[in-house]
């Protein structure tokens, strides 16, 4: 079991990586996270073989490709709910050896800031 609250990442120079990757973590709580630089090809977030995650109350601070990519065969149980990603080009991204249900999103502020849409999946 990992949990991460009110996580705020910043670096002065861009180091070509994502703001955080978690790998091989069961029973995970991301709550309140936030990154100030992202490279441009990485996703805010990268999850790689995660079983049951709740990811909620982050927020994307500025314009990033993706919040949010997962991959690893044994990712499952995913659930990504209120969270604010309206500066994300695109949302998630699921890696094809991932199963169709592993992760489900609930209830995220998506879209052009100002904008209120949700994902409601």
């Amino acid at each position: 079991g990992l949990t991460i609250r009110n996580y705020k990442t910043r670096w002065q120079e861009d180091d070509g990586r994502p703001a955080l990757i978690l790998d091989d973590v069961t029973d995970l709580e991301l709550s309140g996270f936030a990154a100030e630089s992202v490279p441009e090809e990485f996703p805010l977030l990268w999850l790689n073989n995660i079983s049951g995650a709740l990811i909620h109350g982050c927020r994307v601070t500025h314009p990033v490709p993706r919040f949010l990519k997962v991959t690893g065969e044994r990712s499952r149980d995913i659930a990504v709910m209120g969270n604010d990603v309206r500066l994300a080009r695109d949302f998630v991204e699921v890696g094809p050896e991932v199963g169709k249900t592993a992760v489900v999103t609930d209830s995220n502020l998506a879209g052009k800031p100002g904008a209120a849409k949700t994902d409601k999946k």
